[in-house]
C-alpha cells in the first residue's frame, strides 16, 4: 500500500502562511496519489483553525477516493477531542431536539466544534436548526450585537447555503475559532462536492472556460441562478462585506484555482499546477473591532 505521511507542525497565525501550508498538503496528496495518508500532528504546539479545517476537508476528499486515513495525535489531545477533530459532529443522524444539547456546551468556549451539516434539500429542517444554534453560540461567545454580528450571520448563512445549492455534496463542514486578544475570528466552510466550475457548467449559465474563469465569475457576482448578477454564489457580497467593509481577509479554493483578497491589497486569482481540490474551501478572517461598518450598505 502506497503511503504518504504529512507532518503537521505549522503553528503560526499568519493567514497567508497557513493557507500556503494547507495548499501544500493538497499538492502532496495530488502528486503522490497515495492509497493511505497519515496526518502526523504529534509535534504540533498550536492548532491553527485553517490547518485543522483543511485537514478535515482533505480527509473527506480522500475518503471519497477510497483512500485510508490515519492520524498521529500529540500527547495532549484534549482540544482536538473537544472540537471533534477530525471527523466532526455529523448532524445528519441527530434528532432536531438533540442539536442544542450537543452544541450548548460551546457557549462558554472560544470556538465551535467541527460541524458536519447536512446539505440535502430533504434535511433542511436539520440544517436550519444547526445554523440557528451556531448563530446563538457565536452571539454568546463574541458578545457582539448590531452590524458586525449581522455580517457574521449573513456570511455563514450565504456560504453554507452555497453548499446546499451548488455542491451536490451530502454535507458541508463549518469550523470557527475566536481570538479575543487579537479581536478577530477565523471561519472555515468547506464541501467535497462538484466545485464552482462544474456548478456553472451544469447550470448552463455563463459557460466559463476553466476553474479560474469560473471562480472569477463567482467572486465577481455572476450567478448560476435566475438572480441579479451581483449576487453570484453569495461569495461576491460576502467578499465585499468582509474585505471592503470589515477590513478582513477572504480566501476561496476550488479545483486548481484560488482567490485571495485582503484589505488595501490587490486581489489575486491564481491557478496552480498539480492541484485539484474537489469541492470548495472558504477561509475568512473576520475582524471584530472594526468601527464605522454599515451592514446594510452591502446587502442587496
Amino acid at each position: 500500500m502506497k503511503t504518504t505521511t504529512i507532518k503537521v507542525t505549522f503553528s503560526s497565525d499568519d493567514f497567508r502562511a497557513a493557507i500556503t501550508e494547507f495548499v501544500r498538503y493538497i499538492h502532496q496528496v495530488n502528486t503522490e496519489t497515495p492509497e493511505k495518508v497519515i496526518f502526523d500532528l504529534s509535534q504540533c504546539s498550536f492548532f491553527v483553525p485553517y490547518i485543522l479545517a483543511g485537514i478535515t476537508a482533505i480527509a473527506k476528499f480522500l475518503a471519497d477516493k477510497h483512500c485510508t486515513i490515519e492520524y498521529i495525535f500529540p500527547p495532549d489531545k484534549t482540544y482536538l477531542e473537544t472540537i471533534n477533530f477530525p471527523n466532526g459532529i455529523d448532524f445528519s443522524n441527530i434528532l432536531p431536539e438533540e442539536i442544542e444539547s450537543r452544541l450548548g456546551r460551546f457557549n462558554a468556549k472560544t470556538y465551535l466544534p467541527v460541524i458536519c451539516f447536512p446539505a440535502k434539500n430533504n434535511e433542511t429542517h436539520i440544517r436550519e436548526k444547526v445554523m440557528s444554534t451556531v448563530n446563538s453560540i457565536l452571539r454568546n461567545q463574541l458578545q457582539l450585537q448590531g452590524n458586525i454580528l449581522q455580517a457574521i450571520y449573513y456570511m455563514i448563512d450565504e456560504l453554507t447555503q452555497n453548499v446546499v445549492d451548488h455542491s451536490d455534496a451530502p454535507n458541508g463542514v463549518v469550523f470557527a475559532q475566536y481570538f479575543s486578544r487579537k479581536h478577530y475570528m477565523d471561519l472555515c466552510i468547506s464541501d467535497c462536492g462538484k466545485g464552482v466550475y462544474r456548478a456553472y457548467l451544469d447550470s448552463g449559465k455563463h459557460n466559463p472556460a476553466n476553474n479560474t474563469e469560473a471562480l472569477e465569475f463567482a467572486v465577481k457576482g455572476k450567478s448560476v441562478k435566475d438572480l441579479p448578477d451581483s449576487r453570484g454564489f453569495g461569495l461576491s457580497t460576502s467578499r465585499k462585506m468582509l474585505v471592503h467593509g470589515l477590513k478582513g481577509t477572504f480566501f476561496v479554493l476550488s479545483g486548481d484555482t484560488f482567490f485571495l483578497e485582503e484589505p488595501e491589497q490587490q486581489e489575486k486569482i491564481i491557478q496552480l499546477a498539480d492541484l485539484d481540490y474537489q469541492g470548495c474551501f472558504v477561509a475568512l478572517r473576520i475582524p471584530l473591532n472594526t468601527t464605522g461598518f454599515d451592514f446594510y450598505k452591502y446587502v442587496e
